[in-house]
């Protein structure tokens, strides 16, 4: 049987982008956000998420993509997911199908000038080991997804809209989807009034426990004296 290899890519006709972006309430972070990217190309639909696109250096984010089928079933071979050169890949947090990926090879190529992309690369451990299947009654197959986890370095640029992109290899030939994903915008840090202290202040000075204000009582000093 022979396999026509078809080269996809974002700027394809038929290709669309639609971003949707929500609060995503969790344990660690009530006030994180997260955003969703999709689009569809042929009878292939796919999707972006970022746990966080406004998260603070010093926290962990997690990047997902997710494939969906209709009509034939499809192998991925190579997923590459690109994020800013600020991002640093937390090694091992790669998975495909929600558990840890048994990619026959992780590459992972960072530190990239300002502005420019850092991508994190992984293999399928055989050409059949990851497929997208569709679903003859409804269409639509389920979906299958890939997500990695990074911590925000204190490289990346506060306020500086950083994109993410998304390209692959499968059976049915390469899917490049540049600047198809989520922007990610590092927040600036809190600002720290200089006036508070810990315990509340005490900006009259003296001992904040005795509940006084620092000064001398002259009238209980002339009662000493006469």
């Amino acid at each position: 049987m022979t396999h026509t290899t078809i080269h996809r890519f974002g700027v394809a006709a038929g290709a669309c982008a639609i971003a949707a972006a929500g609060a995503l309430v969790s344990a660690g972070d009530a006030s994180a956000a997260s955003q969703l990217t999709y689009w569809e190309h042929g009878n292939s639909k796919f999707e972006m998420t970022v746990s966080d696109t406004t998260p603070q250096v010093g926290d962990t984010i997690t990047i997902g993509i997710n494939f969906q089928r209709k009509a034939s079933d499809e192998y991925i071979y190579e997923i590459k997911t690109l994020v800013p050169s600020c991002l640093r890949y937390i090694e091992g947090s790669a998975g495909w199908g929600g558990s840890p990926s048994p990619a026959d090879k992780v590459e992972n190529q960072t530190r990239q000038p300002v502005g420019q992309q850092s991508f994190l690369k992984i293999y399928a451990p055989s050409k059949v080991a990851w497929v997208v299947q569709w679903n003859w009654t409804s269409g639509w197959g389920s979906k299958k997804s890939v997500s990695s986890q990074y911590y925000v370095t204190q490289d990346c640029a506060t306020g500086v809209p950083g994109q993410t992109s998304m390209h692959y290899g499968g059976s049915l030939g390469d899917g490049t989807y540049q600047d198809k994903g989520p922007t990610i915008t590092v927040a600036k840090p809190p600002v720290v009034d200089p006036t508070t202290t810990p315990g509340g202040g005490n900006p009259g000075g003296g001992n904040p426990d005795d509940g006084g204000t620092g000064s001398l009582d002259t009238g209980s000093l002339g009662g000493l004296f006469g």
